[in-house]
């Protein structure tokens, strides 16, 4: 014989497993085709259905419905409460197409969510409703009949239905619960998508809390004084040092006047917001300012270069070290790389300097011919004007200026008096301009000034971290007053916007003297003339159109001055740009602990000095997110806590009832219920063609097993028997005693069919006895019914009734009788 070879029994197998394969899809196909032959054609007689199922089985499998939307809000909840970023886009491809694809599943999603509350609702509504059909003495209001398939919809709530059948029948609780299932169903599909689609948000990604070098009082004092001018190498610089703009002078006062000059050469008399932006090689900066025309003041706005500087090296570590190399960051704080490269911002709360200048100008002026009752000096806080000594003259044919310091014993700023008044005090300085005409010395025009400079509480906020790995832009932010584009910024006097006095040792520091001592031509002079004021460009037609640009230069050196008093502390003496490490020191041993609190925001730094001054540092990064900070976000999640609490609520009722029913879930079995049952023509009369007697919508209905005139109402338990007398019958008395009425009794059990360890009860199927009330069939947890028990007649059927109350016998009759008669057969 020969053998098969090892590729012939290959083949045969691969044969037989195709055979196998027909043979299965052959018979797969058969049983399919049977069915839907027979469901589509055919004619079989439907058996019947079982009404209420008893046991944990059932109730658990009709819950399950429950299990979808609650833990879709416990997992909105989580995102939203604990807050999670994704990043500038949803993860995934980047592409448009893709991204809108993202969001419109996230769209479908949140419907399908709603169709999931909604289809809980519906469950916990009809069940409530068969509860008060088939078990509840009072029935069920005819108006809320269709209220399980209505609910949704909310017109039906100021329908005569719902308005008669809930409120006029006073069903209060089966009110409430509809009225929140109405509710559910309209608002919980915005409510879904406000919490599952995430928004574009600013969100924290780190921080640290650090101190400044030098007490508050030394930082941002009241008097500014020559203690607060910066190291000794700042006083009476040479033009060369001026100019050379050293990186170790940051920390001196007239340090940033080539830049302000140069901007103001810029600006050609601009009145418009100006943002002068400024850079030592250690923190870029902004310096912002108002000029009148636009408004009623000229202001400018600058930060604090000591907080600054903490800021930018913090940024430089946040950026450069712990997003990409801390443990955290590629865990748990993963995402953080994928925000918005343009949009990470830092920002510090700390105290910012804000100046205000005032200038009147005075035509032909003599300069060496001055008398007292010439130049007034309108001061910046008030109309008040101020007539001082004659002002000092320079017979010179370039701009001079010259600060007249407010004397000690003279109250500066705006107080409060005892009465709640304001008293307005001296400006915080004077200065007085002379502005020779062309080829003149010694006539032209004279600007009287006023300064009024402050200390607020603001943020220093830096812009573009990370972003082309440039330098982040320092800015001075005030949150009452984040535009400067205001007519009133910032008329406030409550004592927050603290007054500074300027002493003439701190101003003569701030614009030290270019030349000769005696000449009066300093920085200041020198900014002026750059921006043109003297009308070396031509473009002054008028000196009222230079008031705004003088005062803006003016405001610009003081607001400039204020932000490096305590620098030279903090890092404004290094001598190369990278020694503003040496700012933050990081222990190499505890390097990734130090990185990770920065990304987590718990990192703390320790004091630099004994007297230091406590700033909290964060970075915040933009990009898509779930995050529940806004009253919509708490409003949706408390309605879908609401939903939860109620599916909760029905789960351990049905768990503690061991009942459940599918019967009547849709308008269809309902209608076919109708048909079945008997006309109520005493109770509906002239009803076929509409009701328009709202009374009607309040009679009860009840759901009943009919043998002809008699009615059999089940009891509270599913376990229990029916008992019910024929129409007009008398109710048993408590004893057992039998009736007087020559109407008998009528006792019918429940049929209980056991499969598993559900036992189904099918009203179809109920038995009926004999008509004699001593004749009683035990219920299913008794014995099996007598011989004398047979199946349910076809006029013995479960039909919709409707009438009063005291058609039916009370519950708790039958309940009674139906006790002692199942003792007296168990004895």
């Amino acid at each position: 014989m020969k053998t098969k070879t090892k590729v012939e029994r290959c083949w045969q197998f691969f044969l037989s497993l195709i055979r196998w394969v027909q043979d299965a899809l052959y018979s797969l196909w058969t049983f399919c085709a049977h069915r839907i032959k027979r469901a589509v054609y055919g004619r079989r007689p439907q058996a019947p259905q079982p009404i209420i199922s008893a046991g944990l089985r059932g109730v658990l499998w009709q819950c399950k419905v429950h299990l979808l939307p609650i833990c879709g809000t416990i997992t909105l909840s989580y995102l939203n409460l604990a807050g999670y970023f994704i990043g500038s886009n949803y993860l995934g491809l980047s592409q448009k197409i893709y991204q809108d694809l993202d969001a419109l599943l996230l769209q479908i999603t949140a419907k399908l969510m709603e169709i999931a509350v909604i289809a809980s609702t519906s469950i916990v509504v009809m069940d409530l409703l068969r509860e008060s059909l088939l078990y509840k003495p009072q029935g069920l209001p005819l108006g809320l009949l269709s209220a399980g398939f209505r609910f949704s919809d909310l017109s039906y709530f100021w329908t005569p239905d719902f308005l008669w059948g809930s409120f006029a029948s006073r069903r209060i609780v089966l009110t409430a619960v509809l009225v929140i299932a109405g509710l559910l169903a309209v608002l919980s599909g915005p409510a879904s998508a406000l919490l599952m689609i995430p928004s574009r948000t600013d969100w924290p990604a780190g921080g640290a809390t650090f101190y400044l070098a030098g007490s508050t009082d030394s930082l941002w004092p009241t008097n500014l004084t020559s203690a607060s001018t910066g190291i000794p190498a700042c006083d009476s610089p040479s033009e060369t040092i001026i100019n050379g703009l050293w990186l170790n002078m940051s920390s001196c006062l007239w340090n940033g006047y080539p830049a302000i000059a140069q901007a103001f050469q810029a600006l050609h008399f601009n009145t418009y917001e100006n943002q002068i932006e400024m850079s030592d090689g250690i923190m870029k900066r902004m310096l912002s300012v108002q000029i009148k025309g636009r408004v009623t003041d000229t202001w400018a706005l600058g930060i604090d270069m000591s907080t600054g500087a903490y800021s930018t090296e913090l940024a430089s570590i946040w950026y450069n070290q712990a997003l990409f190399g801390a443990p955290l960051a590629k865990t748990k704080y993963r995402n953080f790389q994928y925000r918005e490269r343009n949009s990470t911002m830092t920002a510090v709360r700390s105290t910012l300097p804000v100046v205000r200048t005032n200038c009147n100008y005075y035509e032909n002026v003599n300069f060496l011919n001055m008398t007292n009752s010439g130049p007034q000096y309108q001061s910046a806080l008030t109309d008040v004007g101020f007539v001082l000594s004659t002002p000092t003259g320079y017979n010179s044919s370039r701009i001079t200026a010259t600060w007249r310091a407010i004397q000690n014993n003279e109250s500066v700023g705006i107080t409060v008096d005892s009465q709640g008044n304001y008293v307005s005090g001296w400006p915080s300085a004077f200065l007085d301009i002379q502005v020779p005409y062309e080829g003149q010395s010694s006539d032209g025009v004279f600007f009287a000034c006023s300064i009024d400079a402050r200390w607020v509480a603001g943020n220093v906020v830096g812009t573009n971290v990370g972003y082309l790995s440039g330098m982040p832009l320092q800015q001075a932010v005030i949150p009452t007053h984040s535009d400067l584009d205001n007519n009133n910024f910032p008329a406030i006097n409550d004592g927050n916007w603290r007054t500074v006095r300027l002493e003439g040792s701190w101003l003569d520091s701030l614009t030290p003297v270019l030349g000769s001592n005696n000449s009066g031509w300093n920085t200041l002079s020198s900014a002026t003339h750059a921006a043109g004021i003297d009308n070396s460009t031509g473009l002054i037609v008028a000196y009222v159109d230079a008031v705004g640009s003088l005062e803006g230069v003016i405001s610009s050196l003081v607001v400039d001055g204020m932000s490096r008093v305590g620098y030279a502390d903090n890092g404004g003496t290094y001598t190369l740009m990278s020694d503003i490490e040496y700012l933050i020191y990081i222990d190499p041993e505890h390097e990734k602990k130090t990185l990770n609190d920065l990304l987590s925001g718990s990192l703390e730094l320790p004091r630099s000095d004994a007297q230091s001054t406590q700033l909290r540092w964060g970075v915040t990064i933009t990009g898509l997110a779930y995050s529940g900070n806004s009253t919509s976000y708490y409003l949706s999640l408390a309605l879908l806590y609401v939903h939860l609490l109620l599916a909760i609520l029905h789960t351990v009722y049905s768990v503690l009832a061991r009942r459940s029913s599918s019967a009547w879930e849709s308008l269809t079995d309902l209608i076919v219920l109708c048909i079945n049952s008997s006309p109520a023509s005493a109770r509906l009369q002239n009803t076929s063609g509409g009701i328009t007697e709202h009374a009607l919508y309040k009679h009860p209905v009840w759901i009943r097993v009919i043998k002809s005139n008699t009615v059999i109402s089940p009891s509270s338990s599913p376990s229990s028997t029916f008992l019910a007398p024929q129409m007009g019958s008398q109710p048993p008395s408590p004893s057992g005693a039998a009736s007087t009425e020559t109407t008998p009794m009528l006792i019918a059990p429940l049929q209980l069919s056991t499969s598993g360890s559900s036992a189904n009860i099918s009203l179809n199927t109920l038995h009926s006895v004999s008509q004699y009330s001593n004749t009683v069939i035990p219920s299913a947890t008794g014995p099996s019914p007598p011989a004398q028990s047979r199946p349910c007649k076809e006029e013995e059927a479960l039909q919709l009734i409707v009438g009063e109350h005291a058609d039916l016998v009370p519950q708790e009759y039958g309940e009674v009788h139906a006790k002692a008669v199942y003792r007296r057969v168990t004895r």
